[in-house]
């Protein structure tokens, strides 16, 4: 695979990464519906990417999101629960790329009862072990966000990427007053730690006042830098408004 087509696929998924809206909440009620769209350029090209989360029928919640130019599209979803304990639980977590006429598919179906995954690759698959409290690319970073709502974050997150169990770490950096396309909006920052010679760097802004729905999303990498900004959302209902600008006038 040449580097220009995976730099691509990296920034629509970094789409993904930034659409996780951040609503886990204590209480099953307490999870909004919500819907935002997000902008990105690539060597020119624009990239959009759009994440909601709907619930359905006998509390089951379904979130998805979808990043896509004119040059291919990734699509991810999560269908969960929320557990009597409030803990979040995966029933399936799907993945889809389509770029440049070739298409990949990985699908991941949580078996809770007899503790295994049902891993399936393209048309191969396989069992894996499933840890307690392991989450999926979408569920962990909701966990976050619960995490967030108490003014703290666990030592690390279990989460099932591709066909391994990996501990994904994040800290709180401080308090921003960010500048988006829709105006002031105040944010918490953190930033996912990954070994320094790993040569990258994830930061991610998220609204307190909305849900700690993500804003702004910066990456980088090995010299490379691709970032994503948020162009409008709405949460329970109600579209995201910035903060009022405070005016000075002269004495």
């Amino acid at each position: 695979m040449s580097l220009l087509i995976k730099t691509f696929i990296k920034v629509l998924c970094l789409s993904l990464l930034l659409l996780q809206p951040m609503l886990a909440m204590p209480a099953d009620s307490d999870i909004n519906p919500y819907h935002a769209t997000y902008k990105a350029k690539y060597n020119g090209i624009d990239v959009t990417a759009t994440h909601q989360l709907v619930r359905k029928e006998n509390g089951v919640y379904l979130e998805s999101s979808e990043a896509k130019s004119v040059l291919g599209k990734i699509s991810e979803s999560s269908q969960f629960i929320i557990s009597d304990q409030g803990d979040l639980k995966s029933q399936r977590y799907s993945y889809r790329r389509s770029l440049f006429g070739v298409t990949r598919t990985e699908t991941k179906d949580f078996d809770w009862s007899n503790g295994q995954i049902i891993y399936t690759k393209n048309s191969g698959s396989k069992k894996l072990r499933l840890e307690t409290n392991v989450l999926d690319m979408l569920t962990h970073k909701l966990q976050i966000r619960r995490d967030l709502r108490t003014g703290t974050l666990a030592s690390s997150y279990p989460v099932i990427s591709r066909d391994r169990i990996r501990d994904y770490v994040y800290e709180i950096i401080g308090q921003e007053i960010l500048e988006t396309s829709i105006g002031p909006i105040r944010t918490t920052k953190i930033r996912r730690v990954v070994n320094s010679n790993k040569n990258r760097e994830t930061i991610i802004w998220l609204a307190d006042e909305w849900d700690f729905l993500t804003v702004k999303l910066v990456h980088l990498e090995k010299g490379e830098r691709h970032q994503l900004d948020i162009i409008k959302g709405r949460v329970g209902g109600k579209i995201i408004i910035p903060l009022k600008r405070i005016v000075e006038t002269p004495l």
